[in-house]
């Protein structure tokens, strides 16, 4: 009886899960010399995050030096 009221105790609240899935996957940009099936590797990429990263934004369609 003892060692369960020790237990009920030391009990905290549920730990909050950092998610760092946003942090390590990243959308990715097109470079105008991708090939037409990397192209839609990329957008499936890209979509992907935004179901996992919601409101975080992708970055411009083609490339700014590319």
């Amino acid at each position: 009886m003892l060692l369960a009221f020790l237990l009920a105790g030391c009990a905290t609240s549920t730990p909050e899960i950092a998610d760092s899935a946003c942090r390590s996957f990243k959308p990715l940009s097109m470079s105008k010399a991708d090939t037409e099936p990397t192209k839609r590797q990329i957008i499936g990429h890209n979509k992907a995050y935004d179901a996992i990263c919601p409101g975080q934004g992708a970055p411009a369609k083609v490339a700014a030096n590319g």
